[in-house]
C-alpha cells in the first residue's frame, strides 16, 4: 500500500558503504576492488519491477559513437559499461570512472553484498590516475566513495 511505501520511505536511511584501498593495478590486468556496506533492510525488496510496455528492451545510442565520452556511465551501442543498466532488487554496490583517461570494465557490473562483503574487478586498457567511484543503492537511497587508483603499464 502507498502508507507502507511512504512510511518506508520516511524511515529509510542511506546505506553505509566503506571502500579499501586498491594497492596496485596494471593495464590488463584485473584488480580487485573491496567495499564493506551495510544497510537497514528499508525499503523492503519486493522482486524486480516489470519494465513498460515498448520498454522491455533498453535504448542504444545509434550512430558514429567514437567521440562519446569514455567515463560516463550510459550505455554505448548496447554494450553495457561502467555498471549500467536497471537499479538491483535491495543492497548492491555499482562501480564507475569518475576521472581518468579511459573507462574502465567492472566484472560483475553491479555486486550484491554477502555477509556485508562486496567484491568487484576492474580491468583498466590506459595507464594514469583515476577516481573511481561506487555507488551504495538501498533501492531508494544511494551512497557514494571514491577511492583513487594509479594504473602503471
Amino acid at each position: 500500500s502507498g502508507t507502507r511505501t511512504t512510511q518506508e520511505a520516511r524511515a529509510n536511511k542511506a546505506p553505509t558503504l566503506t571502500l579499501a584501498p586498491v594497492a596496485s593495478a596494471r593495464v590488463g590486468v584485473a584488480s580487485v576492488l573491496s567495499t564493506v556496506v551495510s544497510d537497514d533492510g528499508l525499503p523492503v525488496p519486493r522482486g524486480r519491477i516489470k519494465p513498460a510496455v515498448g520498454q522491455e528492451t533498453p535504448s542504444t545510442l545509434i550512430g558514429d559513437q567514437k567521440d562519446l565520452p569514455v567515463n560516463l556511465p550510459w550505455i554505448r551501442g548496447g554494450e553495457e559499461r561502467s555498471g549500467g543498466g536497471a537499479p538491483a532488487d535491495g543492497l548492491s554496490v555499482r562501480w564507475m570512472v569518475f576521472r581518468g583517461p579511459a573507462n574502465a570494465t567492472f566484472e560483475p557490473a553491479m555486486a550484491k553484498p554477502n555477509e556485508g562483503k562486496a567484491t568487484t574487478s576492474a580491468t583498466f586498457t590506459e595507464p594514469g590516475e583515476y577516481t573511481l567511484r561506487a555507488a551504495a543503492h538501498d533501492g531508494l537511497l544511494t551512497t557514494y566513495r571514491d577511492v583513487p587508483v594509479s594504473v602503471k603499464k
